[in-house]
């Protein structure tokens, strides 16, 4: 005999995407965008007191898995609000009330002139070793 379904109607789920999407989003394009040189992997630490953190850590894998943490980014199951910050940067922590206002400050911490010129950097160590190897 089959238990019956007690769960009644399940709500939908919204195509709200949530932070760690969006931060699989980027990892996959920066990987695009250099052709496999630079990776980023999006993982937390065991998750604990009802918070999911995740972290966008950028890696160079041909310079021995050289990596740094970007972006960590914390919230509760409900995904926004949250709260990010960049170890990397040093900046303060930042509360995104929604998906637009996560993606602007990730954009921000994307785009700054430090992260810019690690990647910069990165790159042209990359560079550096391939034509040693060579």
């Amino acid at each position: 005999m089959t238990t019956p379904h007690l769960w009644g109607e399940l709500p939908e789920v919204n195509d709200i995407r949530t932070p760690k999407m969006l931060l699989n989003t980027q990892a996959s394009a920066l990987q695009e965008i250099t052709k496999g040189a630079l990776t980023c992997t999006v993982s937390g630490p065991p998750q604990g007191d009802g918070l999911i953190e995740n972290h966008l850590r950028l890696i160079a894998p041909s310079l021995g898995n050289y990596s740094v943490v970007l972006v960590v980014v914390t919230h509760e199951i409900v995904s926004y609000p949250c709260i990010m910050y960049s170890p990397y940067l040093g900046t303060q922590t930042r509360a995104c009330q929604n998906e637009e206002e996560f993606e602007t400050v990730l954009r921000e911490f994307l785009q700054d002139e430090k992260t810019r010129q690690l990647i910069a950097n990165l790159l042209m160590q990359i560079k550096a070793e391939n034509s040693i190897a060579a």
